[in-house]
């Protein structure tokens, strides 16, 4: 197999940022540590989803009127553009 396949080289990933200060992150770090040590720890940081419950039914009902309508209609328009189309080919036979 190998005298007609060539086996891809597997190329490897290597970042190199565009500039990083190792200095200003250990500082950063040490600063965290005494934080929390301190207990002045922000409570802003926490995670907070952005997904509650009922946001998909508000956004459902807040749907214009109008927008609904034309989605009905360009439904039922291709419905009987399907139907047109089978009974054309149909109708030959």
């Amino acid at each position: 197999m190998g005298l007609f396949f060539k086996a891809p080289k597997i190329r490897g990933f290597e970042h190199k940022p565009i500039y990083w200060d190792p200095d200003k992150e250990r500082r950063e770090e040490r600063l965290e540590r005494v934080k929390q040590e301190l207990g002045m720890t922000e409570e802003d940081n926490a995670y907070k989803p952005l997904i509650r419950r009922g946001t998909f039914r508000e956004q459902r009902t807040t749907i214009p009127h109008q927008r609904r309508q034309s989605t009905v209609f360009r439904v039922l328009l291709i419905a009987l553009a399907l139907i047109a189309l089978v009974y054309w080919f149909l109708r030959d036979v």
